[in-house]
């Protein structure tokens, strides 16, 4: 039956070359652009995902209105905004803050530019990360402490124990005490709200 199919389909496309042409190129056209938004639609409905307990968190955004400007979307908040709804809407469990940066890490002798995260002591215990080693409930605990990934982990300490070679320092707008690395989470590839 197939055959027979593919018969008809060959000798119409040889009587009628361009209208097969065509119809080829439109069918090609069609399944690239129905695939690329069966993609696209995928992408957005996996983004933060992979966080455990994702259906229970929310990003806080503030829309800007500058005076005689475009109203601009920011996900950064007033700083007491977080604590406000802590303790003024009873749906809101708890809460944390995370705010990126540019800074230099030194390690050894070499130096590297990255975005550090600051956030809160309890963000680990909020946003529940895969993790690879340390404690969760103290990574967070001093001012000092950092969380890598492992490709970070890798990059800065090769195979050794990043939890024991801490990075030399790191500065910013100046200097800043050394840091401890205190845990390593797994390195994350997909969609992610978090820079």
């Amino acid at each position: 039956m197939f055959r027979h199919f593919f018969l008809m389909a060959a000798r119409s496309f040889a009587r009628h070359k361009l209208y097969g042409v065509i119809n080829i190129a439109g069918l090609s056209v069609g399944l690239a652009c129905a695939i690329l938004i069966a993609l696209f639609v995928r992408d957005e409905i996996s983004y933060d995902r992979w966080i455990p307990g994702t259906e229970h968190l929310y990003r806080v955004e503030v829309s800007f209105h500058p005076p005689g400007r475009e109203p601009m979307e920011l996900a950064r908040t007033p700083f007491p905004a977080p604590r406000a709804l802590l303790e003024n809407v009873p749906e809101v469990k708890a809460m944390t803050r995370m705010a990126p940066g540019p800074v230099t890490v030194t390690v050894g002798d070499r130096q590297y530019a990255e975005t550090l995260v600051l956030a809160d002591p309890n963000f680990l215990q909020v946003i529940k990360l895969p993790l690879v080693a340390g404690d969760p409930a103290s990574a967070l605990a001093q001012p000092q402490s950092l969380v890598i990934s492992e490709s970070m982990a890798r990059k800065y300490f090769g195979a050794t124990n990043p939890l024991s070679h801490p990075p030399t320092g790191y500065q910013s707008e100046g200097p800043m005490p050394a840091p401890e690395v205190r845990l390593a989470i797994e390195t994350v590839v997909l969609s992610c709200c978090a820079p």
